[in-house]
């Protein structure tokens, strides 16, 4: 159930003032700070959620995902080539970024910023018609990079 009461002026629930949530909550209350987007739940205390927030685009020529609300991103029918920008919001520390993406029945031009780094895999340039593509990511803080660790095409 949403936490909806104790949340002070910058949308943290507190008891003191500024800072993480330190409201006592019942089990499975949820959270959203309102200033960035990051979601927390009550267990014995409030921890971020871990669980994936994913957004569903059906074409786009430009895609910026914003980290702080979205893991995932599934496309879903590509009609149009397709550059990957640079993530925006505050990723944290081996946070992980999925895409999913399938053309409309054409292959399409796939370009990826260069914060995207590819650790023993290939970046895609193409996708191959009618075949869904997964791109596996997890940040890396100490670089400021997306580290690309997995690539899989349907066969």
């Amino acid at each position: 159930m949403p936490v909806t009461s104790n949340i002070n002026s910058n949308g943290y629930i507190t008891s003191t003032g500024t800072g993480l949530p330190i409201h006592t909550g019942a089990f499975g209350d949820e959270y959203t700070n309102v200033s960035d987007g990051i979601k927390y739940k009550y267990t014995t205390s409030w921890i971020k959620d871990s669980s994936p927030n994913t957004s569903t685009v059906v074409s786009t020529a430009s895609l910026t995902i914003d980290s702080n609300v979205s893991d995932g991103i599934t496309l879903t029918a590509l009609a149009t080539g397709l550059t990957i920008n640079a993530p925006t919001g505050s990723p944290t520390p081996m946070q992980p970024l999925l895409l999913r993406i399938l053309d409309n029945g054409t292959a399409r031009a796939l370009t990826w910023d260069a914060i995207f780094r590819v650790i023993g895999v290939t970046l895609p340039t193409t996708t191959v018609i009618n075949k869904i593509l997964y791109v596996g990511c997890v940040y890396n803080s100490i670089s400021t990079k997306w580290d690309v660790l997995s690539v899989r095409q349907e066969a």
